[in-house]
């Protein structure tokens, strides 16, 4: 989409919070619902978004825009997504192991056992690990305590903990990082964990990564850092 704007600021919005508006008119999400922010940090951090765009506006790179707009318009679907993203504590990233290689099994006890055990910690279920390819079923327990965790979130923890959850495979790390247990590079980390294992002990990044490759992980590394500023920001008034 072309720059169709020239002017950018912000103002409150007479239903509540704050705008972004463009040549002095309000944006509005894909749904055309107004699009408010909670807060004015919030707000002036996605201002700066709309203004920093070129001649032509890209999207990926306006990635707290886009987590509002889905705050915003998606906030009716959102038992319909919990049910989704509940699937996933079954196929959860931390829980399934490598016995071999031995550093590798290493690796994965270092990134994946702490939030394992904050989990535990946390919601008193112990979830399982496996070392084969057939799907675990989780304790019922962890179910219950996961939707429950889940029921206590706003619309913007919400909002951030299911994009965590589809980038990195994992409720526990979306949880962790919504909570501020772990930051976006320790996500980051544990998602990437065998890949980064294998680059260092095969020294695969000798001639530079893959251009898909390179590109999936700054979108990854972006993201998971919009999705901590974001909290943030909805948190903080000035």
């Amino acid at each position: 989409m072309n720059r169709f704007y020239k002017d950018v600021s912000t103002g409150p919005a007479i239903e509540g919070g704050y705008v972004v508006l463009l040549d002095g008119r309000p944006v509005r999400t894909p749904q055309k619902a107004l699009m408010a922010a909670p807060t004015e940090t919030l707000i002036k951090r996605i201002a700066d978004e709309w203004a920093s765009q070129g001649e032509t506006i890209q999207a990926q790179t306006m990635p707290l825009t886009q987590l509002l707009t889905t705050a915003i318009d998606r906030i009716h679907m959102r038992a319909e997504i919990t049910q989704e993203v509940l699937k996933y504590l079954n196929g959860d990233l931390l829980c399934y192991r490598a016995g071999d290689p031995e550093a590798l099994a290493a690796e994965q006890d270092r990134l994946w056992n702490p939030p394992l055990r904050w989990f535990e910690e946390t919601y008193g279920v112990n979830l399982e690990t496996t070392f084969a390819l057939s799907r675990l079923d989780q304790p019922d327990a962890a179910h219950v305590a996961t939707a429950r965790a889940i029921a206590g979130m706003d619309a913007h923890e919400f909002t951030v903990f299911q994009m965590v959850v589809s980038l990195t495979g994992s409720v526990v790390l979306a949880l962790a990082l919504t909570q501020g247990t772990i930051n976006p590079e320790d996500a980051l980390n544990a998602t990437l964990c065998e890949e980064l294992f294998y680059e260092r002990t095969l020294d695969l990044t000798r001639h530079g990564l893959d251009p898909i490759e390179e590109k999936r992980r700054t979108s990854l590394s972006r993201d998971l850092d919009a999705a901590q500023a974001y909290l943030k920001s909805t948190r903080t008034s000035h």
